[in-house]
């Protein structure tokens, strides 16, 4: 008895240890750029707002590191802008001494980013990020009216599955989630972490990275048929769109069996709306030209 608590015990410290790191992993993949990811604009030397605006443009942010760890990744790959003057995403704006990233989201940043007693705003007016090489990668506040090269990220998208408790409801096979918005959709991406996913009850977290889709109006979910055990119940789908702040539940409570994939709708602030639509097959719930009629403030 004592020996059969004490290996209960030992897993459940196990099973404890494995969430808190897969939960380390989805926090910092919410606020690190993937180094591949960021694009870089050399061709203009331009002022914060123009280089906000042209990252805007493309369906992207202006790149705003974390941390010291990755403004060297990044650069890493990009060696040639190491001793370049960079735009990067976060500024004051909105409040001396509040440094946001240039979506509005407050979070923190790496004290060892900052030159010597930067940000202090010396010359008053310096609230925009500045990267300089000097003997060292260091991060000025400047006046957001010079100009410097800069680079883009994509947008980050937080996908929340809930899988059903029924028997059976986990599923072995690779998901993927299309996120389709009125400026695009960002195409299949594969959901997929450090933890064992979609297994039985559970509640899995990704970050995803694409381009903005502008407002979500849908996505397209799918499980590949892989693995021993395909057939998959869905409860619903939580999706938020990092840059805008935009969260919407899409309700499924449905099974995803052999060739199964399935459009769903959110849920409005005006009332519940359910829409579970099969791409293949007759079935359609839902009336598919409800209007989305939240507000956007996006591009």
């Amino acid at each position: 008895s004592v020996l059969l608590n004490s290996c209960v015990s030992e897993y459940e410290r196990m099973l404890k240890a494995k969430h808190l790191f897969a939960l380390f992993v989805v926090a910092m993949a919410r606020t690190e750029a993937k180094p591949e990811y960021v694009t870089f604009h050399d061709s203009e030397s331009v002022t914060w707002e123009k280089a906000r605006a042209t990252c805007r443009a493309e369906g992207l942010e202006l790149w705003a590191p974390k941390s010291l760890a990755e403004l060297n990744a990044v650069l890493d790959l990009n060696t040639q802008f190491r001793e370049t003057s960079l735009w990067l995403g976060w500024n004051d704006l909105q409040s001396e001494g509040v440094w946001m990233d240039g979506s509005g989201n407050m979070l923190g940043l790496d004290s060892d980013l900052w030159f010597r007693n930067d940000p202090n705003n010396a010359l008053t007016g310096e609230h925009c990020a500045q990267y300089k090489h000097m003997d060292d990668l260091l991060v000025f506040d400047s006046s957001c009216v010079n100009t410097n090269f800069f680079a883009c990220q994509p947008i980050k998208y937080v996908v929340t599955v809930y899988t059903g408790n029924d028997y059976g409801g986990g599923t072995d096979a690779d998901v993927y989630i299309n996120i389709v918005g009125t400026m695009g959709e960002t195409g299949q991406l594969e959901l997929d972490n450090a933890d064992e996913n979609f297994e039985r009850g559970d509640i899995d977290e990704f970050v995803v990275e694409a381009a903005s889709v502008g407002k979500i109006q849908y996505i397209q979910l799918r499980q590949d048929e892989s693995g021993l055990g395909p057939d998959w119940l869905v409860k619903k789908v939580i999706v938020e769109d990092l840059a805008h702040g935009q969260l919407l539940e899409f309700p499924c409570n449905k099974w995803f069996g052999s060739s199964k994939h399935r459009e769903l709708y959110p849920l409005l602030e005006s009332g519940p709306y359910r829409v579970a639509a099969e791409l293949e097959g007759s079935e359609d719930e839902g009336d598919r030209s409800h209007p989305l009629d939240y507000d956007w403030n996006g591009y």
